[in-house]
């Protein structure tokens, strides 16, 4: 799964968050993790819907939504705490983790961030 990694510019040890994002074509949104920075968090933004995209013959933004829109009510909850469970388990990793892991949501990604963790 396509992570991208948010983090700090100061020197020194963070809390890191799995940001659940919103399903949408401009994922991820760096101003989540952006904000997510600057309060002294590091940040895992994972790509939950898995669309292709950027290489060879990339969607339209219509297909996007349209294919994110279905995985909404088809994609396995359990399927959402294995992606989760993979980028926290990387975040704990990451030597500037303090090991004090959480999470944050954003539209879809709020109810996420709050099922079964």
């Amino acid at each position: 799964m396509r992570t991208f990694i948010f983090r700090p510019t100061a020197a020194g040890n963070i809390r890191a968050l799995v940001l659940f994002s919103k399903f949408s074509s401009d994922w991820p949104d760096p101003s989540h993790g952006g904000t997510a920075g600057g309060h002294g968090f590091g940040c895992g933004a994972g790509d939950l819907s898995r669309v292709p995209r950027g290489h060879g013959a990339a969607p339209t933004i219509r297909q996007v939504l349209t294919k994110e829109n279905e995985l909404k009510t088809t994609k396995e909850l359990a399927s959402y705490d294995a992606d989760a469970r993979a980028v926290l388990t990387y975040l704990k990793s990451h030597p500037a983790c303090t090991g004090k892991l959480g999470a944050i949501g954003i539209c879809i990604g709020g109810h996420l961030s709050f099922a079964r963790r």
